[in-house]
């Protein structure tokens, strides 16, 4: 008795239990209903389905037509719909039913009956001449389902909630826009009849009659455009902000400005800043550039300067103006001017350069290159359209500062293989014409007019020039080395000083000094020419060996393959 009394409690608990559970469900299930409930009728309301119902509407025009024979054309509307009811208790007219078989199956009969209620309500609502069998949509229905699949993480089907009720589909900018009247007349009726207006809209179709958005239809509108946003269709989705923010929904304006940059204004304020500078800068330098030209002109053997420019090469002929006239004076007033001046005479009195280029000039080369090539680099990128690394820019200011450094290099030992070319013969003319008995520099002056133009024969010139202006005879042949900085020419204007020194005869001397050269000239080229069999041995089998193996082997291998066909 005792456990069964025990047991009986349990129950009456588990009991009460369970109904005060049920009790405070029963609430929220009802609330979950009631808006399952409402949604269902916002959907009904907003009426998207139109594909469908427009192809019911096809199936009643055709039912309309086959149900001619049996009642007159201006039937009553009374009439038209018993004629549904026959058709939906009875089937398809008799001529319809000709092709089937007399007598209808269950199963066909059955899937007749399950499909008419598709058709059914509509064909009981349409009449002959009637344009569409269906009701409008609300657009405040097809907000609120919208926002209740929104809620529900179904953000597709609420879009196209949201694009029914904003009503900017519907919008044909090329029927409102065209000049034929019927067109345009057409794409006003059908924006009427389901579509609306912002009044910038109607300014701009200059429309009328037409409905103007309603407060609904722009938060539509807006909500397309925040969900579009969201699946990277950010410049369809800004019209539809537009749209929403022309009716005076300030929300969406501000959706607009948070997704333009904010430096937007400031970068074009620098640009313009940029191109002003850019232009007053061009138009200085084009004009300082004519004065330039003009002074140049007014200047002797202008014209011989600029060939020579010309000839050292396509960088310096276009650098030297703007460095010339905008960085070298800058380098001038630096304080380290006395180390740049000792660091660069020498190269440039090597190179030939000493009247084209001061130490100052060169120094400025080097900086004007470093922004020179990064424009050059940026103005070819723009131009051809490549997608170039733009971190490529600080390694070509780097190049840019030494590439003036490896350019006098290598003028300099050209114009030292120059030298050593053209002094056999200069030395030899000049034994000749001292043993004739003209004085040093009276020999010197044959040699220029007699030798061929080169470095050697400039340097000669130079010699005379300081000899002239009453520089001694050994100060300017150790100028002449300096300048060189050539072993040969070294030891040539050594030998000449030390017998001018002691009053010798140079005629010997430059005799045996022409010999001296040649010999050292023929063992050069004997040199050389060892060196060149190594170094063509590489190129050889690149290039050579596979070719030569190729003609030998390939009918041999072709015969194996093909098997002496």
């Amino acid at each position: 008795m005792i456990l069964n009394a025990s047991r009986l409690i349990y129950i009456l608990l588990f009991v009460f239990c369970s109904n005060t559970l049920f009790a405070q469900a029963r609430p929220r299930i009802r609330g979950v209903e009631e808006q399952v409930t409402v949604s269902k009728r916002h959907r009904l309301a907003c009426n998207l389905n139109e594909t469908r119902n427009r192809k019911t509407y096809d199936v009643c025009s055709k039912l309309f037509e086959e149900a001619k024979e049996e009642i007159v054309v201006d039937v009553a509307e009374n009439k038209w719909r018993g004629k549904v009811d026959d058709y939906y208790k009875k089937g398809p007219p008799k001529k319809s039913r000709d092709i089937q078989e007399q007598k209808e199956s269950k199963g066909q009969r059955e899937y007749r009956l399950s499909q008419a209620p598709i058709w059914l309500k509509n064909c009981k609502d349409f009449f002959p001449g009637q344009e569409f069998g269906f009701a409008k949509s609300d657009p405040g229905s097809c907000l609120a389902y919208g926002d209740y699949l929104l809620e529900n993480q179904k953000p597709d089907g609420a879009l196209k909630f949201y694009r029914k009720a904003c009503g900017r589909d519907y919008i044909k900018a090329q029927a409102l826009r065209s000049d034929d009247k019927k067109l345009r007349e057409k794409g006003i009726n059908h924006l009427k009849k389901y579509g609306c207006v912002t009044l910038k809209e109607e300014k701009l179709f200059n429309l009328k009659d037409v409905p103007v958005c309603s407060r609904d239809r722009l938060l539509a509108c807006q909500r397309v455009g925040l969900i579009l946003r969201t699946k990277d269709e950010t410049e369809l989705g800004n019209k539809f902000l537009r749209r929403a923010c022309d009716g005076r929904i300030q929300s969406a304006c501000d959706a607009i400005k948070e997704q333009e940059d904010p430096w937007a204004l400031i970068l074009y304020t620098a640009l313009a800043g940029i191109f002003l500078s850019v232009f007053i800068f061009v138009r200085m330098l084009f004009q300082e550039q004519s004065e330039m030209q003009t002074s140049e002109q007014l200047e002797e053997g202008a014209s011989e300067k600029k060939d020579e420019i010309s000839k050292h090469g396509i960088i310096l002929k276009y650098s030297r103006p703007f460095f010339k006239h905008y960085i070298s004076p800058v380098v001038s007033s630096m304080k380290m001017k006395k180390k740049i001046k000792e660091k660069y005479k020498q190269p440039l009195s090597s190179a030939g350069l000493n009247d084209l280029l001061t130490p100052e000039d060169f120094f400025a080369f080097k900086l004007f290159l470093i922004i020179g090539f990064p424009i050059v680099f940026l103005g070819v990128r723009t131009f051809l359209e490549e997608t170039w690394p733009l971190s490529l820019i600080p390694v070509l200011g780097g190049i840019g500062f030494f590439y003036p450094d490896m350019w006098i290099k290598g003028k300099i030992q050209q114009r030292q293989e120059e030298v050593m070319v053209g002094m056999p013969f200069c030395v030899d003319m000049l034994a000749l014409s001292v043993e004739a008995g003209l004085d040093f520099v009276a020999a010197m002056s044959k040699v220029v007019e007699k030798g061929k133009p080169g470095p050697l024969i400039d340097e000669f010139t130079q010699v005379i020039k300081e000899i002239k202006i009453g520089a001694s005879r050994a100060e300017s042949l150790r100028n002449m080395a300096y300048r060189v900085d050539l072993i040969q020419i070294t030891s040539f204007t050594a030998t000449l000083i030390a017998a001018d020194s002691v009053g010798a005869s140079i005629g010997p001397i430059l005799k045996n000094l022409s010999k001296e050269i040649r010999e050292k000239r023929s063992s050069e080229a004997e040199k050389k020419g060892a060196q060149a069999t190594t170094k063509i041995l590489f190129p050889m089998m690149a290039f050579i060996m596979p070719a030569v193996l190729i003609i030998i082997f390939a009918p041999i291998v072709v015969e194996q393959v093909t098997g002496g066909r």
